[in-house]
């Protein structure tokens, strides 16, 4: 497999970069030969600072209960009135860049023969110019396991070292190196830089604000701590590595010290530990600094493959292996932006160049953040989504307040958005239509059900007892809550009120437009998922409280009311169906019950799963899915119904309209900096989980191998893609059906795996030494498809092959 994009000319802005990272250091890198630039990004370089409290309701209770009667009254507008009440004076703070170097070391160089390649396999950026022997070459790459960013240049001439130019007020502090730095390597040359994050940025969405981006002017106290502006500081090491090659060791550090802690802005001391680092990996060879490097990367990485073609020959179709790249491009970019220890990616991931970034840059709770963690089970990787967990661990505790000041219930919630600091409150608005976004009460929800994903895909999760723990703490808090919620709807069952649909609203009788109702069919669903996870994760000996909110969610949850299903057959988007105010409109939010819930199925509820499968048709007709993550989104909900053709489409509309040239997913969007299109990386996490879901999908005892996968995929093999139960599966197929399969027990459970109709036998060729596990082909009866019965012990092995064929 070779994994790896390939361009014919340098990045004409950064949406065409080449992203490195190591989960909290990131860089952007354009391939100018000769004179490159690499823009820095550290993950908890935010503006701003934990001190700042958003507004409140003077009287909660009744500001809640207005807003409840309006709706039951269906006077909207005055729903819409009292629901800006509920919106906080604040906005989240915004994700900031560090800065970019400019190195420019020749200017001898051919103006033939260029070639830029980002090994995805690897996470190393090579650009290249002319032939030899006069070629320049870089190659830049972000090391986790020494913190630092390294640059080489390959050529004959060298020129000046490089420069830091930085969107914030910055100093050059010197060169000098403290003690605890240790030797200094020979011919070794060191600048370095600091400054403070902006004390406040206003989003970017924001046009009329008197002080959009405001520094702080206050000197750090005795423990070089401030309240707002967190400092950073930037140290570059230059030094000759042989006769034709010059290298850059770049290290970033900031003064974040966590979520509900002042910041450092002490840049005497950021800069020692940034010299520190880069004088460390100075010590030691390019070889043995990347070898490390891809080392680690690929321990990520090559826990799952893909290649795809169309059967014709050899060579893989373009078409084909473009979404293979695809997807190792969703995997890839998670793996570069969330580590064990890190930050949760935002928007954007780690890689940022804008002080004012497209809606902040932020972690957006409606959708994008839950979407780019979709791929981390299903390709191996979940151990990638901890600094998810660990976010919403921390929500859980900040969100407590908003949930008390502003709804007067228990619990924990957040809304639309989050940063850094742990921002839970319903943001400012700040415009017409700003409720169908900001008051979204129940992302606290949809955060605790994607993290508990963790239990369905990764068994040994259960037998954890602190993290069983940690997950009853954030899952009850927001149970609290989300009964909080409950009203009854006046014919006996319980809907959630106040409640919308993200960002979009419905037509009222008036001509106007409205977001609120009692019930929407997202709100429905995440509670009632929500009540139906909570006690797999109760104590086991439950205190009389912890007994009494289990008790109450049972009940609660048998009163839910369903999502409706509208005169069309479609499952309607409120509480009951209502003319969309955009009927093409970019969110999916009605169908989260589809995907990435998974109620509705047609085991476990046909009706809705027809209902929903109109729906997404309804809204891809009338022009859904413009944006990178909204078409994601469909690509996932499209494969969940086993629609190969727009399976086909989606794939075809992300490449050709809503991707770069280096596959980075777009977001159009007009006003801002004269520019069109702006990078997210959700869009790619989507891709990456949908392409997996087409080649394998299941819940509970079943799994269906190869269910949406499109014609141009008649040839291909993958290995490693997981099940919910742990299972990690691999498969090789061609025109006559699957040629082989491969499964290693996630867990003891037995379960089922259908394939497509046109295979024929498989045999069991192998399995584990010593093994329980056994695998039994089951021929089709009438409709039904073939399948594998799986049995064993977990961890166990069990290979297939069609007719006794070569493994």
């Amino acid at each position: 497999m070779r994994a790896a994009i390939d361009l014919n000319r340098p990045a004409k802005d950064f949406s065409e970069a080449f992203l490195l990272g190591n989960g909290s250091l990131g860089a952007a890198v354009r391939g100018r030969a000769g004179h490159e630039r690499i823009d820095l990004n550290r993950d908890t370089l935010w503006s701003g600072g934990p001190g700042a409290t958003p507004s409140t309701p003077s009287d909660p209770a009744a500001a809640v209960a207005a807003l409840r009667d309006a709706i039951r009254d269906e006077r909207w507008a005055d729903a819409e009135a009292a629901g800006t009440a509920l919106q906080s004076d604040r906005w989240t703070q915004s994700y900031q860049p560090v800065g970019h170097l400019a190195w420019h070391w020749t200017d001898e160089v051919a103006d033939d023969g260029y070639r830029r390649t980002l090994d995805l396999a690897g996470a190393v950026a090579t650009a290249t110019v002319g032939g030899a022997p006069d070629a320049a070459r870089t190659s830049v790459f972000v090391s986790r396991p020494a913190d630092v960013v390294v640059a080489e240049a390959v050529t004959t001439a060298y020129g000046a070292g490089p420069d830091f130019v930085s969107p914030h007020p910055v100093d050059e502090l010197g060169d000098a190196v403290p003690p605890t730095a240790g030797p200094v390597p020979d011919g070794l040359t060191l600048r370095t830089w600091g400054g403070r994050a902006p004390a406040d940025v206003v989003p970017q969405y924001v046009d009329d604000h008197p002080a959009p981006v405001r520094y702080a002017d206050d000197a750090p106290d005795a423990d070089g701590l401030v309240d707002l502006g967190t400092g950073f500081a930037v140290a570059v090491g230059q030094q000759r590595t042989g006769t034709d090659t010059v290298r850059l060791v770049i290290a970033v550090v900031d003064g974040f010290r966590g979520r509900t802690e002042r910041p450092s802005a002490d840049l005497d001391a950021l800069r020692a530990e940034a010299v520190s680092r880069v004088v460390a990996a100075a010590r030691r060879s390019t070889d043995e600094l990347r070898g490390e490097h891809v080392a680690e990367h690929r321990s990520w990485f090559d826990r799952a493959t893909l290649e795809l073609g169309d059967g014709g020959g050899d060579a893989y179709d373009t078409a084909a292996a473009r979404d293979a790249l695809t997807f190792h491009v969703g995997r890839y970019l998670l793996i570069a932006s969330s580590r064990p220890g890190s930050q949760p990616s935002n928007l954007q991931g780690i890689w940022n160049t804008d002080v004012r970034p497209g809606w902040s840059s932020n972690h957006t709770l409606n959708i994008n953040t839950e979407m780019l963690y979709w791929p981390a089970y299903r390709t191996g990787i979940g151990e990638l989504a901890a600094p998810l967990h660990d976010f919403v661990a921390d929500l859980a505790v900040t969100g407590q307040r908003t949930a008390r000041d502003v709804y007067a219930a228990e619990g924990w919630t957040a809304h639309h958005n989050s940063d850094v600091w742990g921002f839970t409150a319903p943001v400012h608005g700040g415009g017409e239509g700003d409720t169908a976004w900001s008051n979204f009460p129940t992302a606290g929800v949809w955060l605790t059900l994607q993290v508990l994903e963790e239990l369905d895909w990764d068994p040994t999760a259960w037998q954890d007892p602190e993290r069983r723990a940690a997950l009853w703490t954030i899952a009850s808090g927001a149970a609290r809550f989300a009964l909080s919620l409950l009203v009854g709807d006046g014919d006996g069952a319980l809907v959630v009120s106040p409640s919308t649909s993200p960002e979009h609203r419905f037509v009222t009788s008036d001509g106007g437009a409205s977001s609120f109702c009692a019930g929407s069919a997202i709100d429905q669903q995440l509670v009632a998922d929500l009540f139906d996870r909570l006690p797999t994760v109760a104590p086991g000996d439950p205190s009389d409280d912890e007994r009494a909110l289990l008790t109450a969610v049972a009940e609660a949850s048998t009163a839910l009311r369903p999502a409706a299903v509208g005169e069309d057959g479609a499952i309607a988007e409120w509480d009951v169906l209502r003319e969309p105010a955009e009927p093409g409109h970019r969110h999916l939010s009605h169908l989260y019950g589809l995907f990435p819930g998974t109620d509705w199925s047609p085991d476990r509820d046909p009706d809705r799963y027809a209902a929903a499968a109109a729906a997404l048709r309804q809204r891809v007709d009338a022009g859904s899915g413009y944006t990178g993550w909204s078409q994601g989104w469909i690509l996932c909900l499209a494969a969940r119904v086993r629609d190969r053709e727009l399976v086909e489409r989606s794939l075809d509309v992300l490449q050709a309209d809503l991707m770069s040239a280096s596959l980075l997913d777009l977001h159009p969007v007009g006003g801002f900096d004269d520019r069109v299109v702006l990078f997210q990386q959700d869009g790619n996490a989507g891709a990456a989980a949908g392409i997996a879901e087409a080649l394998l999908a299941g819940a509970g005892d079943v799994v269906r191998l190869l269910p949406a996968a499109p014609h141009r995929w008649r040839r291909g093999m993958f290995t490693g893609l997981r099940t919910r139960g742990g299972h990690a599966v691999s498969a090789a197929w061609d025109d006559e059906g699957v040629r082989s399969v491969s499964v290693v027990l996630g867990s003891d459970d037995e379960f089922r795996m259908l394939l497509p109709a046109a295979t024929v036998e498989l045999t069991a060729t192998s399995a584990t030494t010593a093994t329980t596990a056994t695998a039994a082909f089951v021929a089709g009866a009438g409709d039904g498809d073939p399948s594998l019965r799986f049995s064993g012990r977990a961890g166990e092995r069990v290979d297939l092959v069609r007719g006794g064929a070569a493994r």
